[in-house]
């Protein structure tokens, strides 16, 4: 809400259609006279405008800021208004003249129900709109200040976190939740106030900040730390899965193979705030190990002691040997290596064989059919 300086400018701010669907401007009457007859018109008094007037955040909470800043004494106007239309000589539960449950008469059942739920909408979430201050008579506090130098790669949030500006917040808090896997949402962004909530309904993860009064400092005004969601997306340099902590797997399969968190889990759960040994299954346990031994073994004599048997010994099975050469290798398996070579000889090369008699590739002089000294004999009519 802004007052607006110059009332006679007819143009108010153009609203932008996407962040600003729900800003408004309202123009005020004050100070004169409302005539209802025969036409509804105001008569003398000035005109005041008011910009970025939220709509869905709109009602008498707001309505009463504005008379406030148009320079009206709330307690003067009620006497002024007691007085011209409160009749003293009614009695009001037994009581004559000015009883203190007189404004409880003056709205009807309705109108006080409309008040209260009013009260109690606005009322919501009231701890992300209570003053980090405290009361008139504390001293202020130093609060600490975001350092754009330090803490852009990963901004930690706290109440009472101070910025320069609004684009410093929400370019911090956008980092945090992309270097926690979170996905968020600005369900209020103007002027006079920010908020991010986790785009998860069940999630109650949300951040309010505002600017502080008489500077263009801005404020984490409200936090809620506490993120609800299971799933995330860890993207790293040269992969990326998906993780869900609730039923404990991760697309790389090796958390659901071994029970011990991997890396993208690790991040995950980094995360949340947690630790990752909590998320390790029970059987790696030191609890598990000393449950499983709980029980007293008892003490076992050496074999010489032993009570001797009166069966034969076991024997090995006899050895036939089997027909052919015998092998000098053993048959490996298809996933072994090869057997390694000589390596004190060099391994001949082999090029390709020309014959001296006939002049062909593939054979030598030895191995060529043709007899020596024999010339091949042409076929008649050929050249």
């Amino acid at each position: 809400m802004v007052r607006r300086r110059d009332p006679q400018l007819i143009d108010g701010p153009q609203y932008d259609p996407y962040s600003e669907a729900t800003m408004i401007s309202i123009k005020l009457h004050h100070g004169g006279i409302l005539n209802t007859e025969p036409l509804r018109y105001y008569v003398g008094g000035q005109v005041d405008c008011f910009d970025y007037v939220d709509v869905e955040m709109f009602g008498l909470i707001e309505m009463k800021e504005f008379v406030e800043e148009l320079g009206y004494d709330k307690q003067k106007e009620d006497d002024r208004l007691s007085e011209k239309w409160v009749d003293h000589d009614i009695e009001f539960d037994g009581e004559v003249g000015k009883g203190k449950s007189v404004d409880n008469q003056l709205f009807s059942h309705e109108m006080q129900n409309m008040i209260e739920g009013e009260h109690s909408e606005g009322g919501e979430n009231s701890d992300e709109f209570q003053s980090v201050y405290g009361s008139d008579d504390e001293v202020t506090p130093k609060f600490p200040k975001f350092n754009p130098k330090t803490e852009n790669k990963n901004p930690d949030l706290n109440i009472g976190l101070v910025f320069n500006s609004k684009k410093e917040v929400k370019f911090a808090i956008e980092t945090h939740c992309l270097m926690r896997g979170m996905m968020y949402r600005f369900d209020r962004n103007d002027h006079r106030r920010l908020r991010a909530r986790c785009k998860k309904e069940e999630c109650e993860w949300y951040v309010y900040v505002s600017p502080i009064q008489g500077d263009k400092s801005w404020q984490v005004k409200g936090y809620n730390s506490v993120h609800n969601d299971w799933h995330f997306q860890i993207i790293g340099p040269f992969d990326q899965h998906n993780v869900d902590l609730l039923s404990r797997s991760c697309s790389c399969r090796r958390w659901d193979l071994t029970s011990i968190p991997c890396r993208h889990t690790i991040s995950a759960i980094r995360c949340r705030n947690e630790v990752p040994e909590d998320y390790v299954h029970d059987v790696y346990k030191v609890s598990t190990y000393l449950r499983c031994y709980e029980h007293a073994i008892q003490e076992v004599n050496g074999a010489e002691v032993w009570p001797k048997c009166e069966l034969p010994p076991p024997l090995p099975p006899k050895y036939e040997n089997k027909p052919g050469r015998p092998k000098k290798m053993r048959r490996r398996q298809p996933d072994e290596p090869p057997a390694a070579t000589n390596t004190t000889r060099l391994k001949k090369c082999l090029k390709s064989l020309k014959c001296g008699k006939c002049g062909v590739v593939g054979h030598n002089a030895r191995t060529c059919n043709k007899r020596s000294g024999q010339a091949e004999e042409m076929p008649i009519g050929t050249s």
